[in-house]
């Protein structure tokens, strides 16, 4: 199965490369493989890139040439049913290496089960041009080195760049319901390489909210939901799939 992405190559120095954020809301289609959610690599395999992991975990690392940052949650997120919100929001220039990197979901903090911290004040590549090989920019859904492609919904994406954000900065407590959700208009800085993607276009999913104009190509089978964080629709359980080739089977989120 072919499966879709979007893609934006940029060429400009980054307001701030020691801060960066990305805040968005995930659910998943699938578990169980590898699937890179957003990605800024050269095709030499170098660069940043926020996945999935095979056990459900959720991952950051920065390799080129070798491991320079990376984090993995000690909780597993498995349910193909639900909503996340994920932060990830890293600050290269904090004493504390605690506080270099955090990660949040449905507006709590998480622990790591796995860390490699870089030096004080080293750059992150991701918002910042690979040294070499192409292509140059963000990718959402997959990663340029291999097909680890992302299988699910997303929603309400913001890419920070030169700020580390908190997750309260884009979502909230409903007073009414207790539930966590998206402020749909938070006030946050994007910065020279940062984003918003709402996908609310049908005819242009890649359009960038931000005020950048920072806009994505779409390639591929990519498609608009009625399914929201908001308003959550059900869809086929992966799990209960036993086709050997079931996320093949199961595609356009289950439905």
């Amino acid at each position: 199965m072919a499966y879709g992405y979007l893609t934006r190559s940029f060429s400009s120095t980054p307001t701030n490369a020691d801060k960066f954020t990305v805040s968005f809301w995930i659910k998943y289609a699938h578990t169980k493989d590898a699937q890179i959610v957003a990605s800024n690599t050269s095709t030499a395999g170098n660069g940043s890139w926020i996945e999935i992991r095979s056990d459900g975990k959720i991952g950051f690392i920065e390799y080129t040439g070798s491991v320079v940052w990376n984090f993995e949650t000690e909780k597993t997120f498995l349910d193909t049913s639900s909503w996340y919100h994920i932060v990830i929001a890293g600050d290269s220039t904090q004493s504390s290496d605690s506080d270099k990197m955090k990660f949040y979901a449905n507006g709590q903090q998480l622990t790591f089960s796995t860390t490699t911290y870089a030096a004080t004040n080293t750059d992150f590549r991701w918002n910042k041009q690979m040294d070499s090989g192409t292509p140059q920019g963000h990718q959402i859904g997959r990663i340029a080195s291999d097909g680890s492609n992302f299988v699910g919904y997303l929603a309400h994406m913001h890419n920070i760049d030169g700020t580390q954000y908190a997750a309260s900065d884009f979502g909230q407590t409903d007073s009414t319901t207790g539930i966590w959700k998206p402020k749909l208009n938070p006030s946050v800085t994007y910065g020279t390489n940062g984003w918003f993607l709402k996908f609310e276009n049908s005819g242009a999913m890649g359009t960038d909210s931000s005020g950048n104009s920072n806009t994505f190509t779409l390639t591929g089978d990519v498609n608009q939901s009625v399914t929201t964080p908001s308003n959550d629709f059900c869809v086929l359980n992966f799990n209960e799939c036993y086709n050997t080739q079931k996320k093949d089977v199961l595609h356009h989120g289950n439905t």
